[in-house]
């Protein structure tokens, strides 16, 4: 009696449970699903939705004092002052022209946070831009991955996380 697409299992348990809590994030992430999984995808405010449901996560953290701060001006600051924060992510060690690199948690999770933020028609333009079907899911997927993220306490302010 319903059609029914189906998503990945454990997709579907992440995001019930980055949405079990009764709080603005939630929503936001619920309207970005029905958006981008619904009857009448709308792809582009599914993103924008995503991209709420971190910024009001983010915020507390990153921003508390500016209530109009944006994932890519967090993302900045992140980026500017990486010791104000603690983050659990771990180090990524890679090879590069035989040299042994680390890239610290906090920059992946920056770079995590400028990939979701890179919304092609986020900021208007006079040409329309057509957002893929699987780029615009996928970042919704990694989305809910980064609300898990801050649920789970990921980031911290760097004092919360020493005592």
């Amino acid at each position: 009696d319903r059609l029914v697409e189906r998503i990945d299992p454990a997709l579907w348990v992440e995001y019930e449970q980055v949405t079990q809590p009764d709080d603005q994030a939630s929503q936001y992430m619920q309207e970005a699903w029905a958006l981008a999984f619904g009857r009448e995808p709308n792809l582009s405010d599914a993103w924008g939705r995503a991209i709420k449901a971190i910024e009001t996560l983010l915020k507390p953290i990153v921003s508390p004092k500016n209530d109009k701060a944006t994932i890519g001006s967090m993302a900045s600051a992140l980026r500017q002052a990486p010791d104000k924060w603690t983050c659990k992510l771990p180090d990524r060690e890679y090879k590069a022209n035989g040299k042994t690199n680390v890239k610290p948690g906090i920059d992946v999770f920056i770079d995590v946070l400028a990939t979701i933020g890179y919304q092609p028609d986020r900021h208007g333009s006079d040409q329309s831009q057509e957002l893929d079907e699987i780029t615009a899911r996928s970042i919704l997927f990694l989305a809910t991955t980064v609300v898990g993220w801050l649920r789970d306490g990921v980031l911290e302010i760097a004092s919360q996380s020493e005592g």
